[in-house]
């Protein structure tokens, strides 16, 4: 009897530990990362920049087809309503 007891408080001893690291670990990145998206909307180039950019890429690796390619900025409202479609 004793050693059933024992195990069952190693076993969820063992729960608690494993629960309390992964609810930990899963947060530890979010303030970092949402800093780093924060200073990325900052600095990010004017959709023209960035359109302008990706066409210039574009010539330089396929000269022959970039007239063929139509470039759009997609916000993140967009985005997120494409995502939401999918799922």
């Amino acid at each position: 009897m004793a050693f059933a007891v024992t195990v069952y408080a190693a076993v969820a001893l063992t729960t608690v530990i494993v629960f309390l690291t992964v609810t930990h670990s899963s947060t530890v990145g979010v303030e970092y990362v949402s800093r780093l998206l924060e200073v990325q909307d900052r600095e990010r180039a004017p959709d023209s920049a960035q359109i302008t950019a990706a066409r210039a890429v574009l010539g330089r690796f396929i000269p022959s087809h970039s007239s063929s390619f139509e470039f759009e900025i997609i916000t993140k409202s967009t985005l997120r309503a494409i995502v939401f479609l999918i799922i």
